[in-house]
């Protein structure tokens, strides 16, 4: 079973490595680790740490909470174990912390051209893409979808609170 929790300040250099480690930080511009706590510190973004199993940590999202009150920047998606479903798994997460937990009605991210994997998954679970643009010379896909009840299944979500908890 997949989860998201709330991350800890803690958890930042291990999420650093997940990005050096991986394929990541080809398809990313990966942080470095005082950039994740900077990011971190900020009021309206929040971490949140994948899990499986035995709470055993496998990627973190990065969400930014639009001014708008209705959306949420879907920043960063990392999976230290591509191609298990961890991440599509992760995604629905997002679903369900958008409505449940942020009550936003709207998901949007970017994504660059070559990234087709995660284009891929992005779009098989619903996001459509509304915009491109151009990013230090490469090309960037914008992809958004509209989260709502009756498109989120009764899965339970473990660890996900219903207040974000902050740890520095």
């Amino acid at each position: 079973m997949t989860t998201l929790a709330n991350s800890s300040f803690s958890e930042l250099p291990a999420f650093e490595k997940i990005e050096e480690n991986g394929k990541a930080n080809r398809l990313i511009t990966g942080y470095s680790l005082a950039r994740h706590q900077e990011e971190f510190q900020k009021a309206s973004v929040v971490y949140k740490t994948i899990r499986i199993k035995s709470d055993a940590t496998v990627g973190f999202v990065i969400l930014q909470l639009d001014p708008d009150t209705e959306s949420i920047e879907l920043k960063r998606i990392v999976v230290s174990q591509p191609g298990r479903g961890i991440g599509r798994q992760a995604l629905g997460l997002v679903d369900l912390c958008c409505i449940r937990e942020f009550k936003r009605s709207r998901v949007w991210l970017d994504v660059f051209d070559y990234n087709e994997r995660a284009i891929h998954l992005y779009e098989s679970c619903g996001y459509r893409k509304f915009s491109e643009k151009q990013f230090d010379s490469r090309k960037l896909f914008l992809y958004e979808k509209y989260p709502n009840k009756a498109n989120i299944s009764n899965q339970s979500v473990v660890a996900m609170s219903a207040k974000r908890r902050r740890h520095t």
